[in-house]
C-alpha cells in the first residue's frame, strides 16, 4: 500500500495518506485543520539507520548552550532532521511552543 505525501494549503502542514486501507477509502483531510485542500508533494526518501547511528552523527555537532532558547530549537530541529518520523509529527510544533512558553515572563504574584 503506498503512502502518499501531501501539503495542506490552508495551514501548509505536511501530512502523509495510506492509500488502499479498507478503513480509510475516503479524501485525505488535513489533520491539523481538517482541510480537503491540499497538494500532493514527493515523499521523502529515507534510509534505515540505528538510533546509534543517529546519535552519533548529533554528537559531533556543537549547539552551544541548550539553555539559550534558539540553540535549544537549533538543536530540536537537528534531531527531527535526525531522527525523522520517529519523534512524530508534530515534534517542531511541540518545540516552537515550549521555547514560546519559556520565554514569556512570569506574571505571578512574588511570595515573600
Amino acid at each position: 500500500m503506498p503512502v502518499y505525501e501531501y501539503v495542506c494549503k490552508e495551514c501548509k502542514r505536511r501530512f502523509s495518506w495510506l492509500k488502499g486501507v479498507v478503513a480509510d477509502e475516503g479524501k485525505p483531510v488535513c489533520p491539523r485543520c481538517g482541510s480537503e485542500r491540499y497538494r500532493k508533494v514527493i515523499s521523502r526518501v529515507s534510509r534505515a539507520r540505528s538510533e546509534e547511528d543517529m546519535l552519533d552523527n548529533m554528537a559531533d555537532e556543537d549547539f552551544g548552550d541548550l539553555d539559550d532558547p534558539r540553540q535549544a530549537k537549533r538543536f530540536a530541529k537537528r534531531m527531527s532532521k535526525e531522527f525523522g518520523d520517529e519523534l512524530g509529527e508534530d515534534f517542531e510544533d511541540e518545540i516552537d511552543a515550549a521555547i514560546e512558553e519559556e520565554s514569556e515572563p512570569d506574571n505571578s504574584p512574588e511570595e515573600y
